[in-house]
C-alpha cells in the first residue's frame, strides 16, 4: 500500500522516532507533544518514527500527540519505516574472498557503558577489525532543540578509546540514525538531514580513526521527496558502499559509492521497489558474498548485483506485512526476522533461491510487546538474534537467541533485565558476539546511556 494516501496525514501528526509501544524517550522535547517519555503500554505507531516532525519543532510538527494518530498495526504499513541500518555484513570483514583478513574480536564480557550524553538514541556496532566503531545520535548539549550524529570507539573489551564526535553537520538542523559500514580505508555512513524544505538522505565517508573527510558528503535522495528511512552496506571485493533510502511512496530506492566517495552510474533508475518498505531498526540491507540484498514489507528479499541490476524482484509473500524486518546470509541462504504485527511477537524464516524454505518459521517470543529485532550469522553455523520486550507497566529488557541453521533454538534469555528501559538493540558478530542498546529512558536534555554488552 503507497504512503502517498496518507502521507500529509503522517507528515502533521506522526512524532519523532517510536519504540514498538509508541513511547519515545529521545522525542520528548518535540513541539508535536510527544507523551513526556511515558511509555506507552502496549501501542504501537505503526508507522515511520520519524515521519517528517521534526524533532527540532519545525513546521512538520503539528502539536498533535503521537498516540492520538496510533490504534492498530492495521492501519498504515509496519512501521518498517525507519532505518537502519545495514552495517556491513560481519563476514564481510572475515571472509577470505572479501579481501579484508582482518583480525576477529575476542575477550569481551561484561556490560560496559560507553557512551554518555544529552538524550542519546538508535546505537550502532560493528567490527573494525580491531576495534568496535558504535554509532548514535543525540543532542551536542542540553537546551539545543535539534540532534546530531556521532561515531567513537571501543575496543575489543569494552573500554571507550574514542569519545564519539560529531559526523554530521553542526547547523541547528536534525541529523538523525547514522548508519555505518566499514570499508578497506575508513568508514562510509548515511543519515537522514532535516536542512531543506524536506527530509533527505546524505552520506559521507570517515577517514580510518572515524573522523569526517571534510567535503565528502553527497546528497542522495530527490530534493522534491521526503525520506523515511535508509541503510548502507560495502561490497569488500569491489571496494563498493551499496546505500538505499525509501520515500514517501514507498519507494526503496539503491545507489552505490565508491570507496572514494564518487557516485556510480546507476544501470536505470535507482528505484529497485516500487511498493516496498523497511525499518530503522535491524539490518535490512546486506552484502551477501557477491550480491546485495534488501528485505522489505511486504515480505519480500531484493538481490542485486554489484553493479546495481536487480537479480531477483522482491515479492515472496505479497500479502505479509512484516514489522521492522532484518535480514543476515549464511552462504547459502538468507534469515529473516521481523515483528509479526497481528501479536506483537518476534518471528525467524529461512529463504532461499526459491523464496521462504517451507516450515522453517519459528516465534523466537510470544509478545505482546517484543520488537526491533536483529540478526547476523556468526561463522560458528548460527543465527544470533536479538530484540527487545517491554511496555510501560514493565520496562523494556534485550533478549537474545541463538538459533541453529535450520532455526532450531539452542539459546533464548533475557540478557539485559532491570528496573529500567533498555531497548533499541542492534547485534554484531566478529568472532563472538556484541550488542550494542540504549540504557535508561532518557526525558528533555536529561544524560543517558548507551551500552555494549557481550551475552
Amino acid at each position: 500500500m503507497s504512503r502517498s494516501v496518507f502521507a500529509g496525514s503522517l507528515l502533521l501528526v506522526l512524532a519523532a522516532c517510536g519504540g514498538d509501544d509508541g513511547g519515545c524517550p529521545e522525542c520528548v522535547d518535540d513541539a508535536g507533544g510527544i507523551d513526556g517519555g511515558t511509555l506507552d503500554s502496549g501501542v504501537d505507531l505503526g508507522a515511520r518514527s520519524d515521519a517528517g516532525s521534526d524533532q527540532d519543532g519545525g513546521a512538520s510538527d503539528a502539536g498533535v500527540p503521537t498516540d492520538a494518530f496510533v490504534a492498530t498495526d492495521a492501519f498504515v504499513e509496519p512501521d518498517a519505516f525507519v532505518a537502519t541500518d545495514a552495517f556491513v555484513e560481519p563476514d564481510a570483514f572475515m571472509e577470505p574472498d572479501g579481501g579484508m583478513g582482518w583480525t576477529a574480536c575476542a575477550g569481551g564480557t561484561g556490560d560496559h557503558t560507553v557512551v554518555t550524553g544529552v538524550q542519546p538514541g538508535l546505537p550502532r556496532v560493528l567490527w573494525t577489525g580491531s576495534d568496535y566503531a558504535i554509532g548514535h545520535f543525540r543532542k551536542p548539549t542540553a537546551g539545543l532543540p535539534a540532534r546530531e550524529s556521532y561515531v567513537g570507539r571501543v575496543d575489543a573489551m569494552g573500554t571507550v578509546t574514542s569519545v564519539p564526535t560529531m559526523v554530521t553537520p553542526d547547523d541547528g538542523e536534525l541529523s538523525i540514525w547514522v548508519r555505518l559500514a566499514r570499508s578497506a580505508t575508513g568508514f562510509g555512513v548515511i543519515y537522514l538531514d532535516d536542512r531543506g524544505a524536506t527530509r533527505q538522505a546524505y552520506f559521507a565517508r570517515l577517514d580510518d580513526t572515524g573522523a569526517l573527510v571534510a567535503g565528502s558528503e553527497l546528497h542522495l535522495s530527490d530534493a522534491a521527496d521526503t525520506i523515511y528511512v535508509h541503510a548502507i552496506a560495502y561490497n569488500p571485493i569491489d571496494r563498493e558502499y551499496g546505500v538505499s533510502w525509501v520515500n514517501a511512496d514507498s519507494e526503496i530506492h539503491f545507489a552505490r559509492i565508491s570507496e572514494a566517495g564518487v557516485l556510480l552510474p546507476a544501470p536505470g533508475s535507482t528505484s529497485v521497489v516500487d511498493d516496498g518498505d523497511y525499518g530503522y531498526t535491524g539490518t535490512p540491507l546486506i552484502w551477501a558474498d557477491d550480491h546485495y540484498a534488501i528485505v522489505s514489507t511486504p515480505f519480500g528479499v531484493t538481490e542485486i548485483a554489484a553493479n546495481g541490476m536487480v537479480t531477483r524482484s522482491g515479492d515472496i509473500e505479497a500479502g505479509t506485512v512484516l514489522n521492522r524486518p532484518a535480514i543476515a546470509w549464511s552462504g547459502t541462504e538468507y534469515g529473516v526476522v521481523w515483528r509479526q504485527p497481528s501479536d506483537q511477537s518476534i518471528r525467524f524464516t529461512r529463504v532461499d533461491a526459491t523464496g521462504r524454505v517451507s516450515g522453517s518459521e519459528r516465534t523466537l517470543h510470544p509478545g505482546p510487546w517484543a520488537g526491533e529485532p536483529d540478526i547476523v550469522w556468526a561463522d560458528t553455523n548460527e543465527w544470533g538474534v536479538v530484540w527487545n520486550v517491554g511496555s510501560a507497566s514493565d520496562p523494556y529488557d534485550i533478549h537474545f537467541a541463538r538459533l541453529a541453521p535450520d532455526g532450531t533454538t539452542r539459546a533464548n534469555s533475557a540478557v539485559v533485565s532491570g528496573p529500567v528501559t533498555d531497548w533499541w538493540p542492534q547485534l554484531t558478530w566478529c568472532g563472538q558476539y556484541a550488542i550494542v542498546y540504549q540504557h535508561g529512558q532518557t526525558g528533555v536534555d536529561e544524560v543517558g546511556e548507551l551500552h555494549l554488552f557481550f551475552p
